[in-house]
């Protein structure tokens, strides 16, 4: 099944940039053609089916919130579904239950799910929380909803919320580069074998731009004769700094001389 695959995805890639490239063609002799081809792609696989209880472990988004209504909220689970092929799923509580973070393995365990994310209501809790190493989110629809945006903007919130959290949950937060802290972490162990004690380049200009929305600044770096020469600069501590911190603190030879214009006053 695996080499029919394979061939399917090798066809497909080798013939697309080829009818991409035919600028010439109409669009509808372009639809023609990829609907011949994969034609042709079916008629030697017999298309792509499903093995039955072939998928493992299950992930549940727990809809304990009322401000949206459940059917607005299913075209991203759906989505995932058919993307990632795994076995996602929006439901009820297995049983009435009440958010805490000392609760979530109980939560977890009671959904019989290998990971899941809350979709709560709570004043008092920021937007979402994130535990990627206990495999739970929690998104907050209740602060979602905090400035009144109207049914509609709010259900749009929700589902962005309900892509965002599952990928920092899943591991879409962590990088392939190696050397790096940003990995998969399940167990403390998994701590333990990072082969990194910080994080790689890779996610610097993501952290930076975050940084400075939050409003956290980054210091300016400039040469000591510059901050000299602008009137900041701190007391010299080497001999190098001495002669730079003196040369800029000299009396000039020819100091600039404003006379007094008695018209333009005091």
């Amino acid at each position: 099944m695996k080499t029919t695959v394979i061939a399917a995805i090798v066809l497909i890639t080798q013939a697309l940039p080829c009818l991409a490239a035919q600028g010439s063609t109409t669009l509808e002799e372009q639809r023609a053609k990829r609907e011949a081809l994969m034609q042709k792609i079916y008629r030697k696989t017999g298309g792509m089916i499903d093995r039955p209880h072939s998928e493992g472990g299950r992930f549940a988004f727990i809809n304990m919130q009322n401000l949206v209504d459940a059917k607005a909220l299913e075209e991203p689970v759906s989505t995932m579904v058919r993307i990632l092929r795994h076995d996602i799923t929006l439901e009820a509580p297995a049983r009435p239950i009440g958010f805490s973070i000392g609760a979530m393995p109980e939560i977890i365990k009671g959904q019989n799910a290998k990971g899941v994310i809350l979709l709560i209501e709570d004043n008092t809790l920021p937007s979402v929380l994130i535990a990627p190493e206990s495999g739970w989110g929690v998104i907050n629809v209740g602060y979602l909803n905090s400035d009144n945006p109207g049914a509609l903007l709010l259900a749009q919130r929700v589902r962005r919320e309900m892509w965002r959290v599952f990928a920092m949950v899943n591991g879409g937060a962590n990088t392939r580069m190696g050397k790096c802290v940003l990995q998969t972490v399940l167990k403390l162990k998994d701590i333990d074998a990072l082969d990194a004690e910080a994080f790689c380049p890779e996610p610097v200009n993501q952290i930076l731009e975050h940084l400075d929305a939050l409003g956290v600044k980054k210091y300016q770096r400039t040469t000591y004769e510059t901050a000299c020469k602008e009137g900041w600069a701190p007391a010299p501590t080497n001999d190098v700094q001495q002669a730079i911190w003196d040369k800029a603190h000299a009396i000039p030879e020819k100091p600039m001389k404003i006379e007094f214009d008695p018209k333009k006053g005091r």
